[in-house]
């Protein structure tokens, strides 16, 4: 039995071109999600939660796991959507066989999108702790910068190179304030969720009828 989800990239509310971000696309999420959620310990755990192959409970987990990885693609199609497809078929009832499939799929396609939101508010998060640190410390070293400078006459031989090092921390504190400025805009688009993100396009199947193909 065969269940199926897609995922896909919802473009954000602000144009690119106005708000400086990273692009994201099916690709770019399964290369940094993939290895997450489909690492040993994840498939591991939902093999245990969910139960599954119970008839072969002889096998080591990690022949299990092995297996898990042959019955599921997790695939791109197209720049921005992603497709999730599980077989699962065991001694059991065919009802149950469905079930079990659906149930996995389903929790595969909300664990990505629950570790992309997570990953994404631990990133601007960060990001913007950041810059606000670096705008505290540039700001520290032009008032530095301003206050040699003010104590150096201008007929000293050093003044214009201090006016030249004045000036460079300006420009610097000034980059510092405009991208504490774009991550705290950014911040504020995820909380709102107008930045692009990764939603349920359509819900994991339940399969009426077993797979015909071998």
């Amino acid at each position: 039995y065969t269940s199926e989800a897609s995922l896909r990239v919802a473009p954000a509310a602000v144009p690119q071109e106005l708000i400086l971000r990273s692009h994201v696309d099916a690709k770019s999420l399964l290369d940094e999600l993939a290895p997450v959620v489909l690492s040993t310990a994840s498939i591991t755990m939902l093999v245990r939660d969910r139960d599954l192959y119970p008839s072969r409970l002889d096998q080591s987990m990690d022949a299990l796991v092995a297996r898990f990885r042959r019955s599921l693609r997790v695939e791109q199609q197209g720049a921005n959507l992603i497709r999730i497809v599980f077989r699962y078929g065991e001694r059991a009832d065919g009802e149950e066989n469905a079930k079990k499939a659906q149930s996995v799929t389903s929790h595969l396609a909300s664990t990505l999108i629950d570790v992309r939101i997570r990953d994404a508010a631990s990133s601007m998060w960060a990001s913007r702790q950041f810059f606000v640190d670096a705008a505290e410390a540039t700001g520290k070293e032009l008032v530095q910068a301003e206050q040699r400078l003010r104590a150096t006459p201008a007929s000293d031989p050093q003044y214009s190179m201090l006016s030249l090092d004045r000036d460079l921390k300006r420009k610097e504190y000034e980059s510092t304030l405009e991208k504490r400025a774009q991550t705290s805009l950014l911040e504020r688009l995820w909380d709102r969720k107008q930045d692009q993100n990764l939603e349920l396009l359509e819900p994991a199947t339940l399969p009426a009828d077993p797979d015909t193909s071998p």
